[in-house]
């Protein structure tokens, strides 16, 4: 999670899940350094030791991350192990030598079924499209954990008032009513006052 809001006009819902998409790469925004210590000599991550020892790491080292804006308009994190790397350096691709044996392993590790390997989604058509432009590094497109969580609003309908509608005024009385009202208050007064004389008069 980036923390970055969402455009507008969409809201978060986790209520569904679905495969993470990969984006384009719009913009490269901020850059941080992180500090990692020495990789373990174990193996690591359910790896067997020789898969390890390609690529473990057994000194400190530091890797960029890069807060990128992806071209759904939803920002990722990526991590560039290039420190030196700057974004009008653009991707640097791998020999086609080594592009090649890149391409032989997948398809072995494809055509086997291990699990982690799907024969088929966003992440197999993700590294596919890496082989086909020379496997870059950085690569030009990320996943977008938002975009599966994220809604658009596409309409609107009303479903009522959010308070109550004011009482409407009561109507104005006639002049008959009116003046009927007055009498009637008029003669409860004369009718107080007479008690008031007869007590006085007692």
């Amino acid at each position: 999670m980036t923390g970055c809001r969402l455009p507008d006009g969409e809201f978060w819902c986790r209520d569904h899940h679905v495969a993470k998409p990969y984006r384009e790469i719009a913009e490269w925004d901020e850059r941080r350094v992180h500090e990692f210590p020495a990789d373990p000599e174990e193996p690591q991550h359910g790896l067997d030791a020789e898969t390890w020892a390609k690529i473990q790491r057994p000194e400190p080292h530091s890797s960029a991350f890069w807060r990128v804006k992806l071209s759904c308009g939803h920002y990722a994190d990526v991590c560039v192990g290039d420190l030196d790397w700057k974004p009008e350096d653009g991707p640097r691709l791998v020999t086609k030598k080594r592009l090649a044996e890149i391409r032989r392993d997948f398809e072995e590790m494809w055509a086997s079924g291990e699990p982690g390997w799907p024969n088929e989604g966003p992440e197999r058509d993700h590294i596919r499209r890496m082989l086909d432009l020379g496997w870059p590094r950085p690569e030009p497109e990320h996943e977008c954990f938002a975009c599966t969580a994220a809604k658009r609003v596409t309409g609107y309908q009303r479903i009522g008032p959010l308070v109550p509608p004011p009482k409407p005024a009561a109507p104005p009385p006639i002049e008959r009513e009116r003046v009927e009202a007055q009498l009637a208050r008029a003669e409860a007064e004369v009718q107080r006052l007479r008690k008031r004389l007869e007590q006085a008069q007692g």
